[in-house]
């Protein structure tokens, strides 16, 4: 029979890049505009790649949705290090905002 995988590992990857895409982005010196446009860019890829996994019946619409909940929690978890970790050594708080003595 079929095998289908949960979470599929293909959705997985994609949600990791566009949370990590998104987080990294707005570390840079980009407008709003140029910001929301690539949000929007990689969040639309991101969100083919499911729909892609799910119209050439590779998975079910639930492996694809564990799959971008797995993505995002990990890159979520890793931009959330990332701050924690930097941003202490730097004087900010969690929000990266300056810390008040």
């Amino acid at each position: 029979g079929v095998a289908y995988g949960f979470p599929s590992g293909h959705a997985t990857a994609a949600a990791v890049f566009v949370v990590v895409a998104i987080y990294l982005s707005t570390r840079t010196r980009l407008r709003a505009g140029g910001l929301l446009a690539l949000a929007a860019l990689v969040l639309v890829l991101g969100l083919g790649v499911g729909a892609a996994r799910i119209a050439l019946d590779a998975h079910w619409a639930s492996d694809v949705l564990g799959g971008w909940l797995l993505g995002a929690a990990c890159a979520g978890a890793a931009a959330w290090w990332d701050v924690a970790r930097n941003g202490a050594a730097r004087g900010h708080d969690m929000r990266g905002a300056a810390a008040v003595n």
